[in-house]
């Protein structure tokens, strides 16, 4: 691919650059959705973490509280941003959720039987 000579006298290697790197408008909307997406759960994040500071004193109750809520923040990012990019993930959730339901229904009495025994024990 040799590039336009004429373009980079005109607009410059910049512009040239811009003009190659053209993306439909799904993938706009799709950048778009995610940029504010990332933005909101950091806001969200920060208001989060914000109240807790304000109300505890315990360092390391702090740190758990700032540790567990940034990582449930970005498995709802991945979750959310991977919807938008990937269609297939829809079905990929219901799989899951029947086989939990499967499994949970399978396994009632080991469970049960299991959840007696701790209550013995405790």
């Amino acid at each position: 691919m040799e590039p336009d000579i004429n373009a980079m006298r005109e607009g410059g290697v910049f512009q040239t650059l811009l003009n190659s790197l053209t993306l439909s408008s799904t993938v706009q909307g799709k950048l778009l959705a995610s940029l504010v997406i990332i933005l909101l759960l950091w806001l969200a994040l920060r208001f989060f973490l914000r109240l807790v500071f304000r109300r505890t004193e315990d360092t390391a109750l702090r740190y758990q509280w700032q540790k567990t809520s940034s990582t449930l923040v970005f498995l709802a990012g991945v979750l959310v941003i991977g919807r938008i990019w990937f269609e297939f993930i829809g079905s990929l959730t219901t799989f899951f959720g029947l086989l939990s339901a499967g499994l949970a229904i399978a396994l009632k009495d080991p469970l049960s039987n299991m959840a007696g025994w701790v209550f013995i024990v405790w």
